[in-house]
């Protein structure tokens, strides 16, 4: 039986690592500013501290409602952010969005984390929880992806810790973020939602496209060439990080996750468990597949788990050798 330490990442699909932090202060009064904060780490493991500081409502000369935005900014203490890349993008509470301020290889003296590059964006239309501010932030130099936070328009009935709903409670239909890059991703609660085209490059005509509406409510739109040889292209997700733990810490771990399938061409949809980190130990259950057959040599076949008959395959390990596992109480339960 392996060891497992020091990482575990729960994912529908590919886990890759991505912290986020968010924090909210309250105002004592409705007229009082209210300062939104956060930490993300970009894909070059650069740690940014962000910030969104919301104003007072007001009436425009329409007689619109709007909500002031009175700064927005990051920093890093990370000695290698001298120059970054960013992009703060403005929504409106139907999702529209507004305005957009980036600049790239932008250089800026952080001072160790004390002096922030803040921009003064467009001001939407007020509405509470739904309006959203869009940062999105990495280090200029590195050639790695950026990291990317929501800010939500506060109000009267924002919580600092909503609960989240179950997974499948809706369609998404009216996205807040969009991504066709092939590392990009977006924060959202505690999930990070990734669009991950690992092995597009190599394919040419792959591509993908992920829609968020939140991390349990999302689209992806893919096409991928296929030339036979059976390697998965790409490989969209939703996951969660457990850094710096053991197994052995967990009394119990659960989730839940739905997915519907395009029901054409060749895929997939798994759960993974990444142990000691990612890319190296993983465990994937499939719960749907068209036309694909699992990496490595079938092990066993037939085996009963969780009220289920599955057939179990693994790629090398142990110097060679199929790599063993074993699993205390380890259920699958349809909902």
């Amino acid at each position: 039986m392996r060891s497992v330490s020091p990482r575990l990442a729960l994912s529908l699909a590919v886990a890759l690592a991505s912290t986020a932090m968010v924090a909210v202060t309250f105002p004592a009064s409705a007229s009082a500013a209210v300062t939104q904060t956060a930490t993300c780490t970009d894909q070059g493991k650069h740690k940014w501290n962000l910030r969104a500081v919301w104003g007072a409502e007001y009436r425009n000369k329409a007689g619109v409602k709007r909500i002031r935005v009175d700064a927005v900014g990051f920093t890093s203490a990370d000695p290698e952010a001298t120059t970054v890349d960013y992009s703060i993008k403005v929504y409106n509470g139907a999702g529209k969005r507004l305005s957009t301020q980036a600049q790239s290889d932008r250089k800026f003296k952080f001072k160790g984390g004390t002096a922030y590059l803040s921009r003064n964006p467009r001001n939407p239309p007020s509405s509470p929880g739904k309006a959203k501010i869009i940062v999105s932030v990495g280090d200029g130099n590195d050639g790695y992806g950026n990291c990317t936070m929501p800010f939500v328009q506060p109000g009267a009935s924002q919580t600092p810790n909503p609960p989240a709903p179950p997974p499948g409670a809706g369609v998404c239909t009216n996205p807040y973020f969009t991504t066709s890059g092939s590392n990009g991703g977006i924060t959202d609660g505690a999930y990070y939602v990734h669009n991950n085209l690992w092995n597009a490059s190599g394919y040419p005509g792959t591509k993908g496209t992920t829609q968020v509406c939140s991390f349990h409510s999302w689209n992806h739109i893919g096409t991928a060439s296929n030339n036979g040889d059976g390697a998965v292209k790409t490989y969209p997700n939703v996951h969660k990080d457990y850094s710096g733990r053991k197994i052995s810490s967990f009394s119990r771990l659960t989730s839940t996750f739905a997915a519907t399938s395009p029901g054409v061409g060749i895929y997939n949809v798994g759960y993974d468990l990444w142990l000691n980190g990612v890319p190296n130990d993983e465990l994937m259950i499939w719960t749907d597949s068209r036309k694909q057959v699992p990496a490595g040599s079938k092990v066993a076949s037939n085996v009963k788990v969780g009220g289920h008959t599955r057939d179990v395959y693994a790629t090398g390990g142990n110097g060679g050798k199929p790599a063993t596992w074993k699993f205390t109480n380890f259920s699958i339960t349809d909902s």
